[in-house]
């Protein structure tokens, strides 16, 4: 049974930082990594559950490989934050971009 975690709206700290164990059963999850929708996190407050930073980063790693998603696990004093990044990222081109030989003309 996935433990209740309320949704928040990620924060910009992971947004923008870049960048093994037993198989759960749908329905079984102890956090929800399949049901949490894009743009959002849920917390962890590390004072009620007794959860490492590592474990979470490990667990997210091992998610986002068997969900083919992207997740972000940042920590915040005692808190963890768990986040859904967008699962592509958009190519941007180089604005302005000048070849080293366009200026041996």
């Amino acid at each position: 049974m996935t433990t209740n975690f309320p949704f928040f709206e990620s924060s910009e700290r992971a947004k923008t930082i870049d960048n093994d164990g037993a198989k759960a059963q749908i329905g079984k999850e102890k956090y929800p990594w399949r049901s949490l929708p894009e743009g959002k996190s849920f917390i962890i407050d590390t004072n009620i559950v007794i959860v490492k930073l590592q474990t979470m980063q490990s667990a997210a790693s091992r998610w986002s490989k068997k969900l083919n998603r992207r997740f972000r696990v940042v920590m915040h004093n005692n808190v963890i934050e768990v986040a859904r990044l967008p699962d592509s990222v958009g190519k941007s081109e180089p604005a302005n971009k000048v070849s080293f030989f366009e200026g041996d003309k």
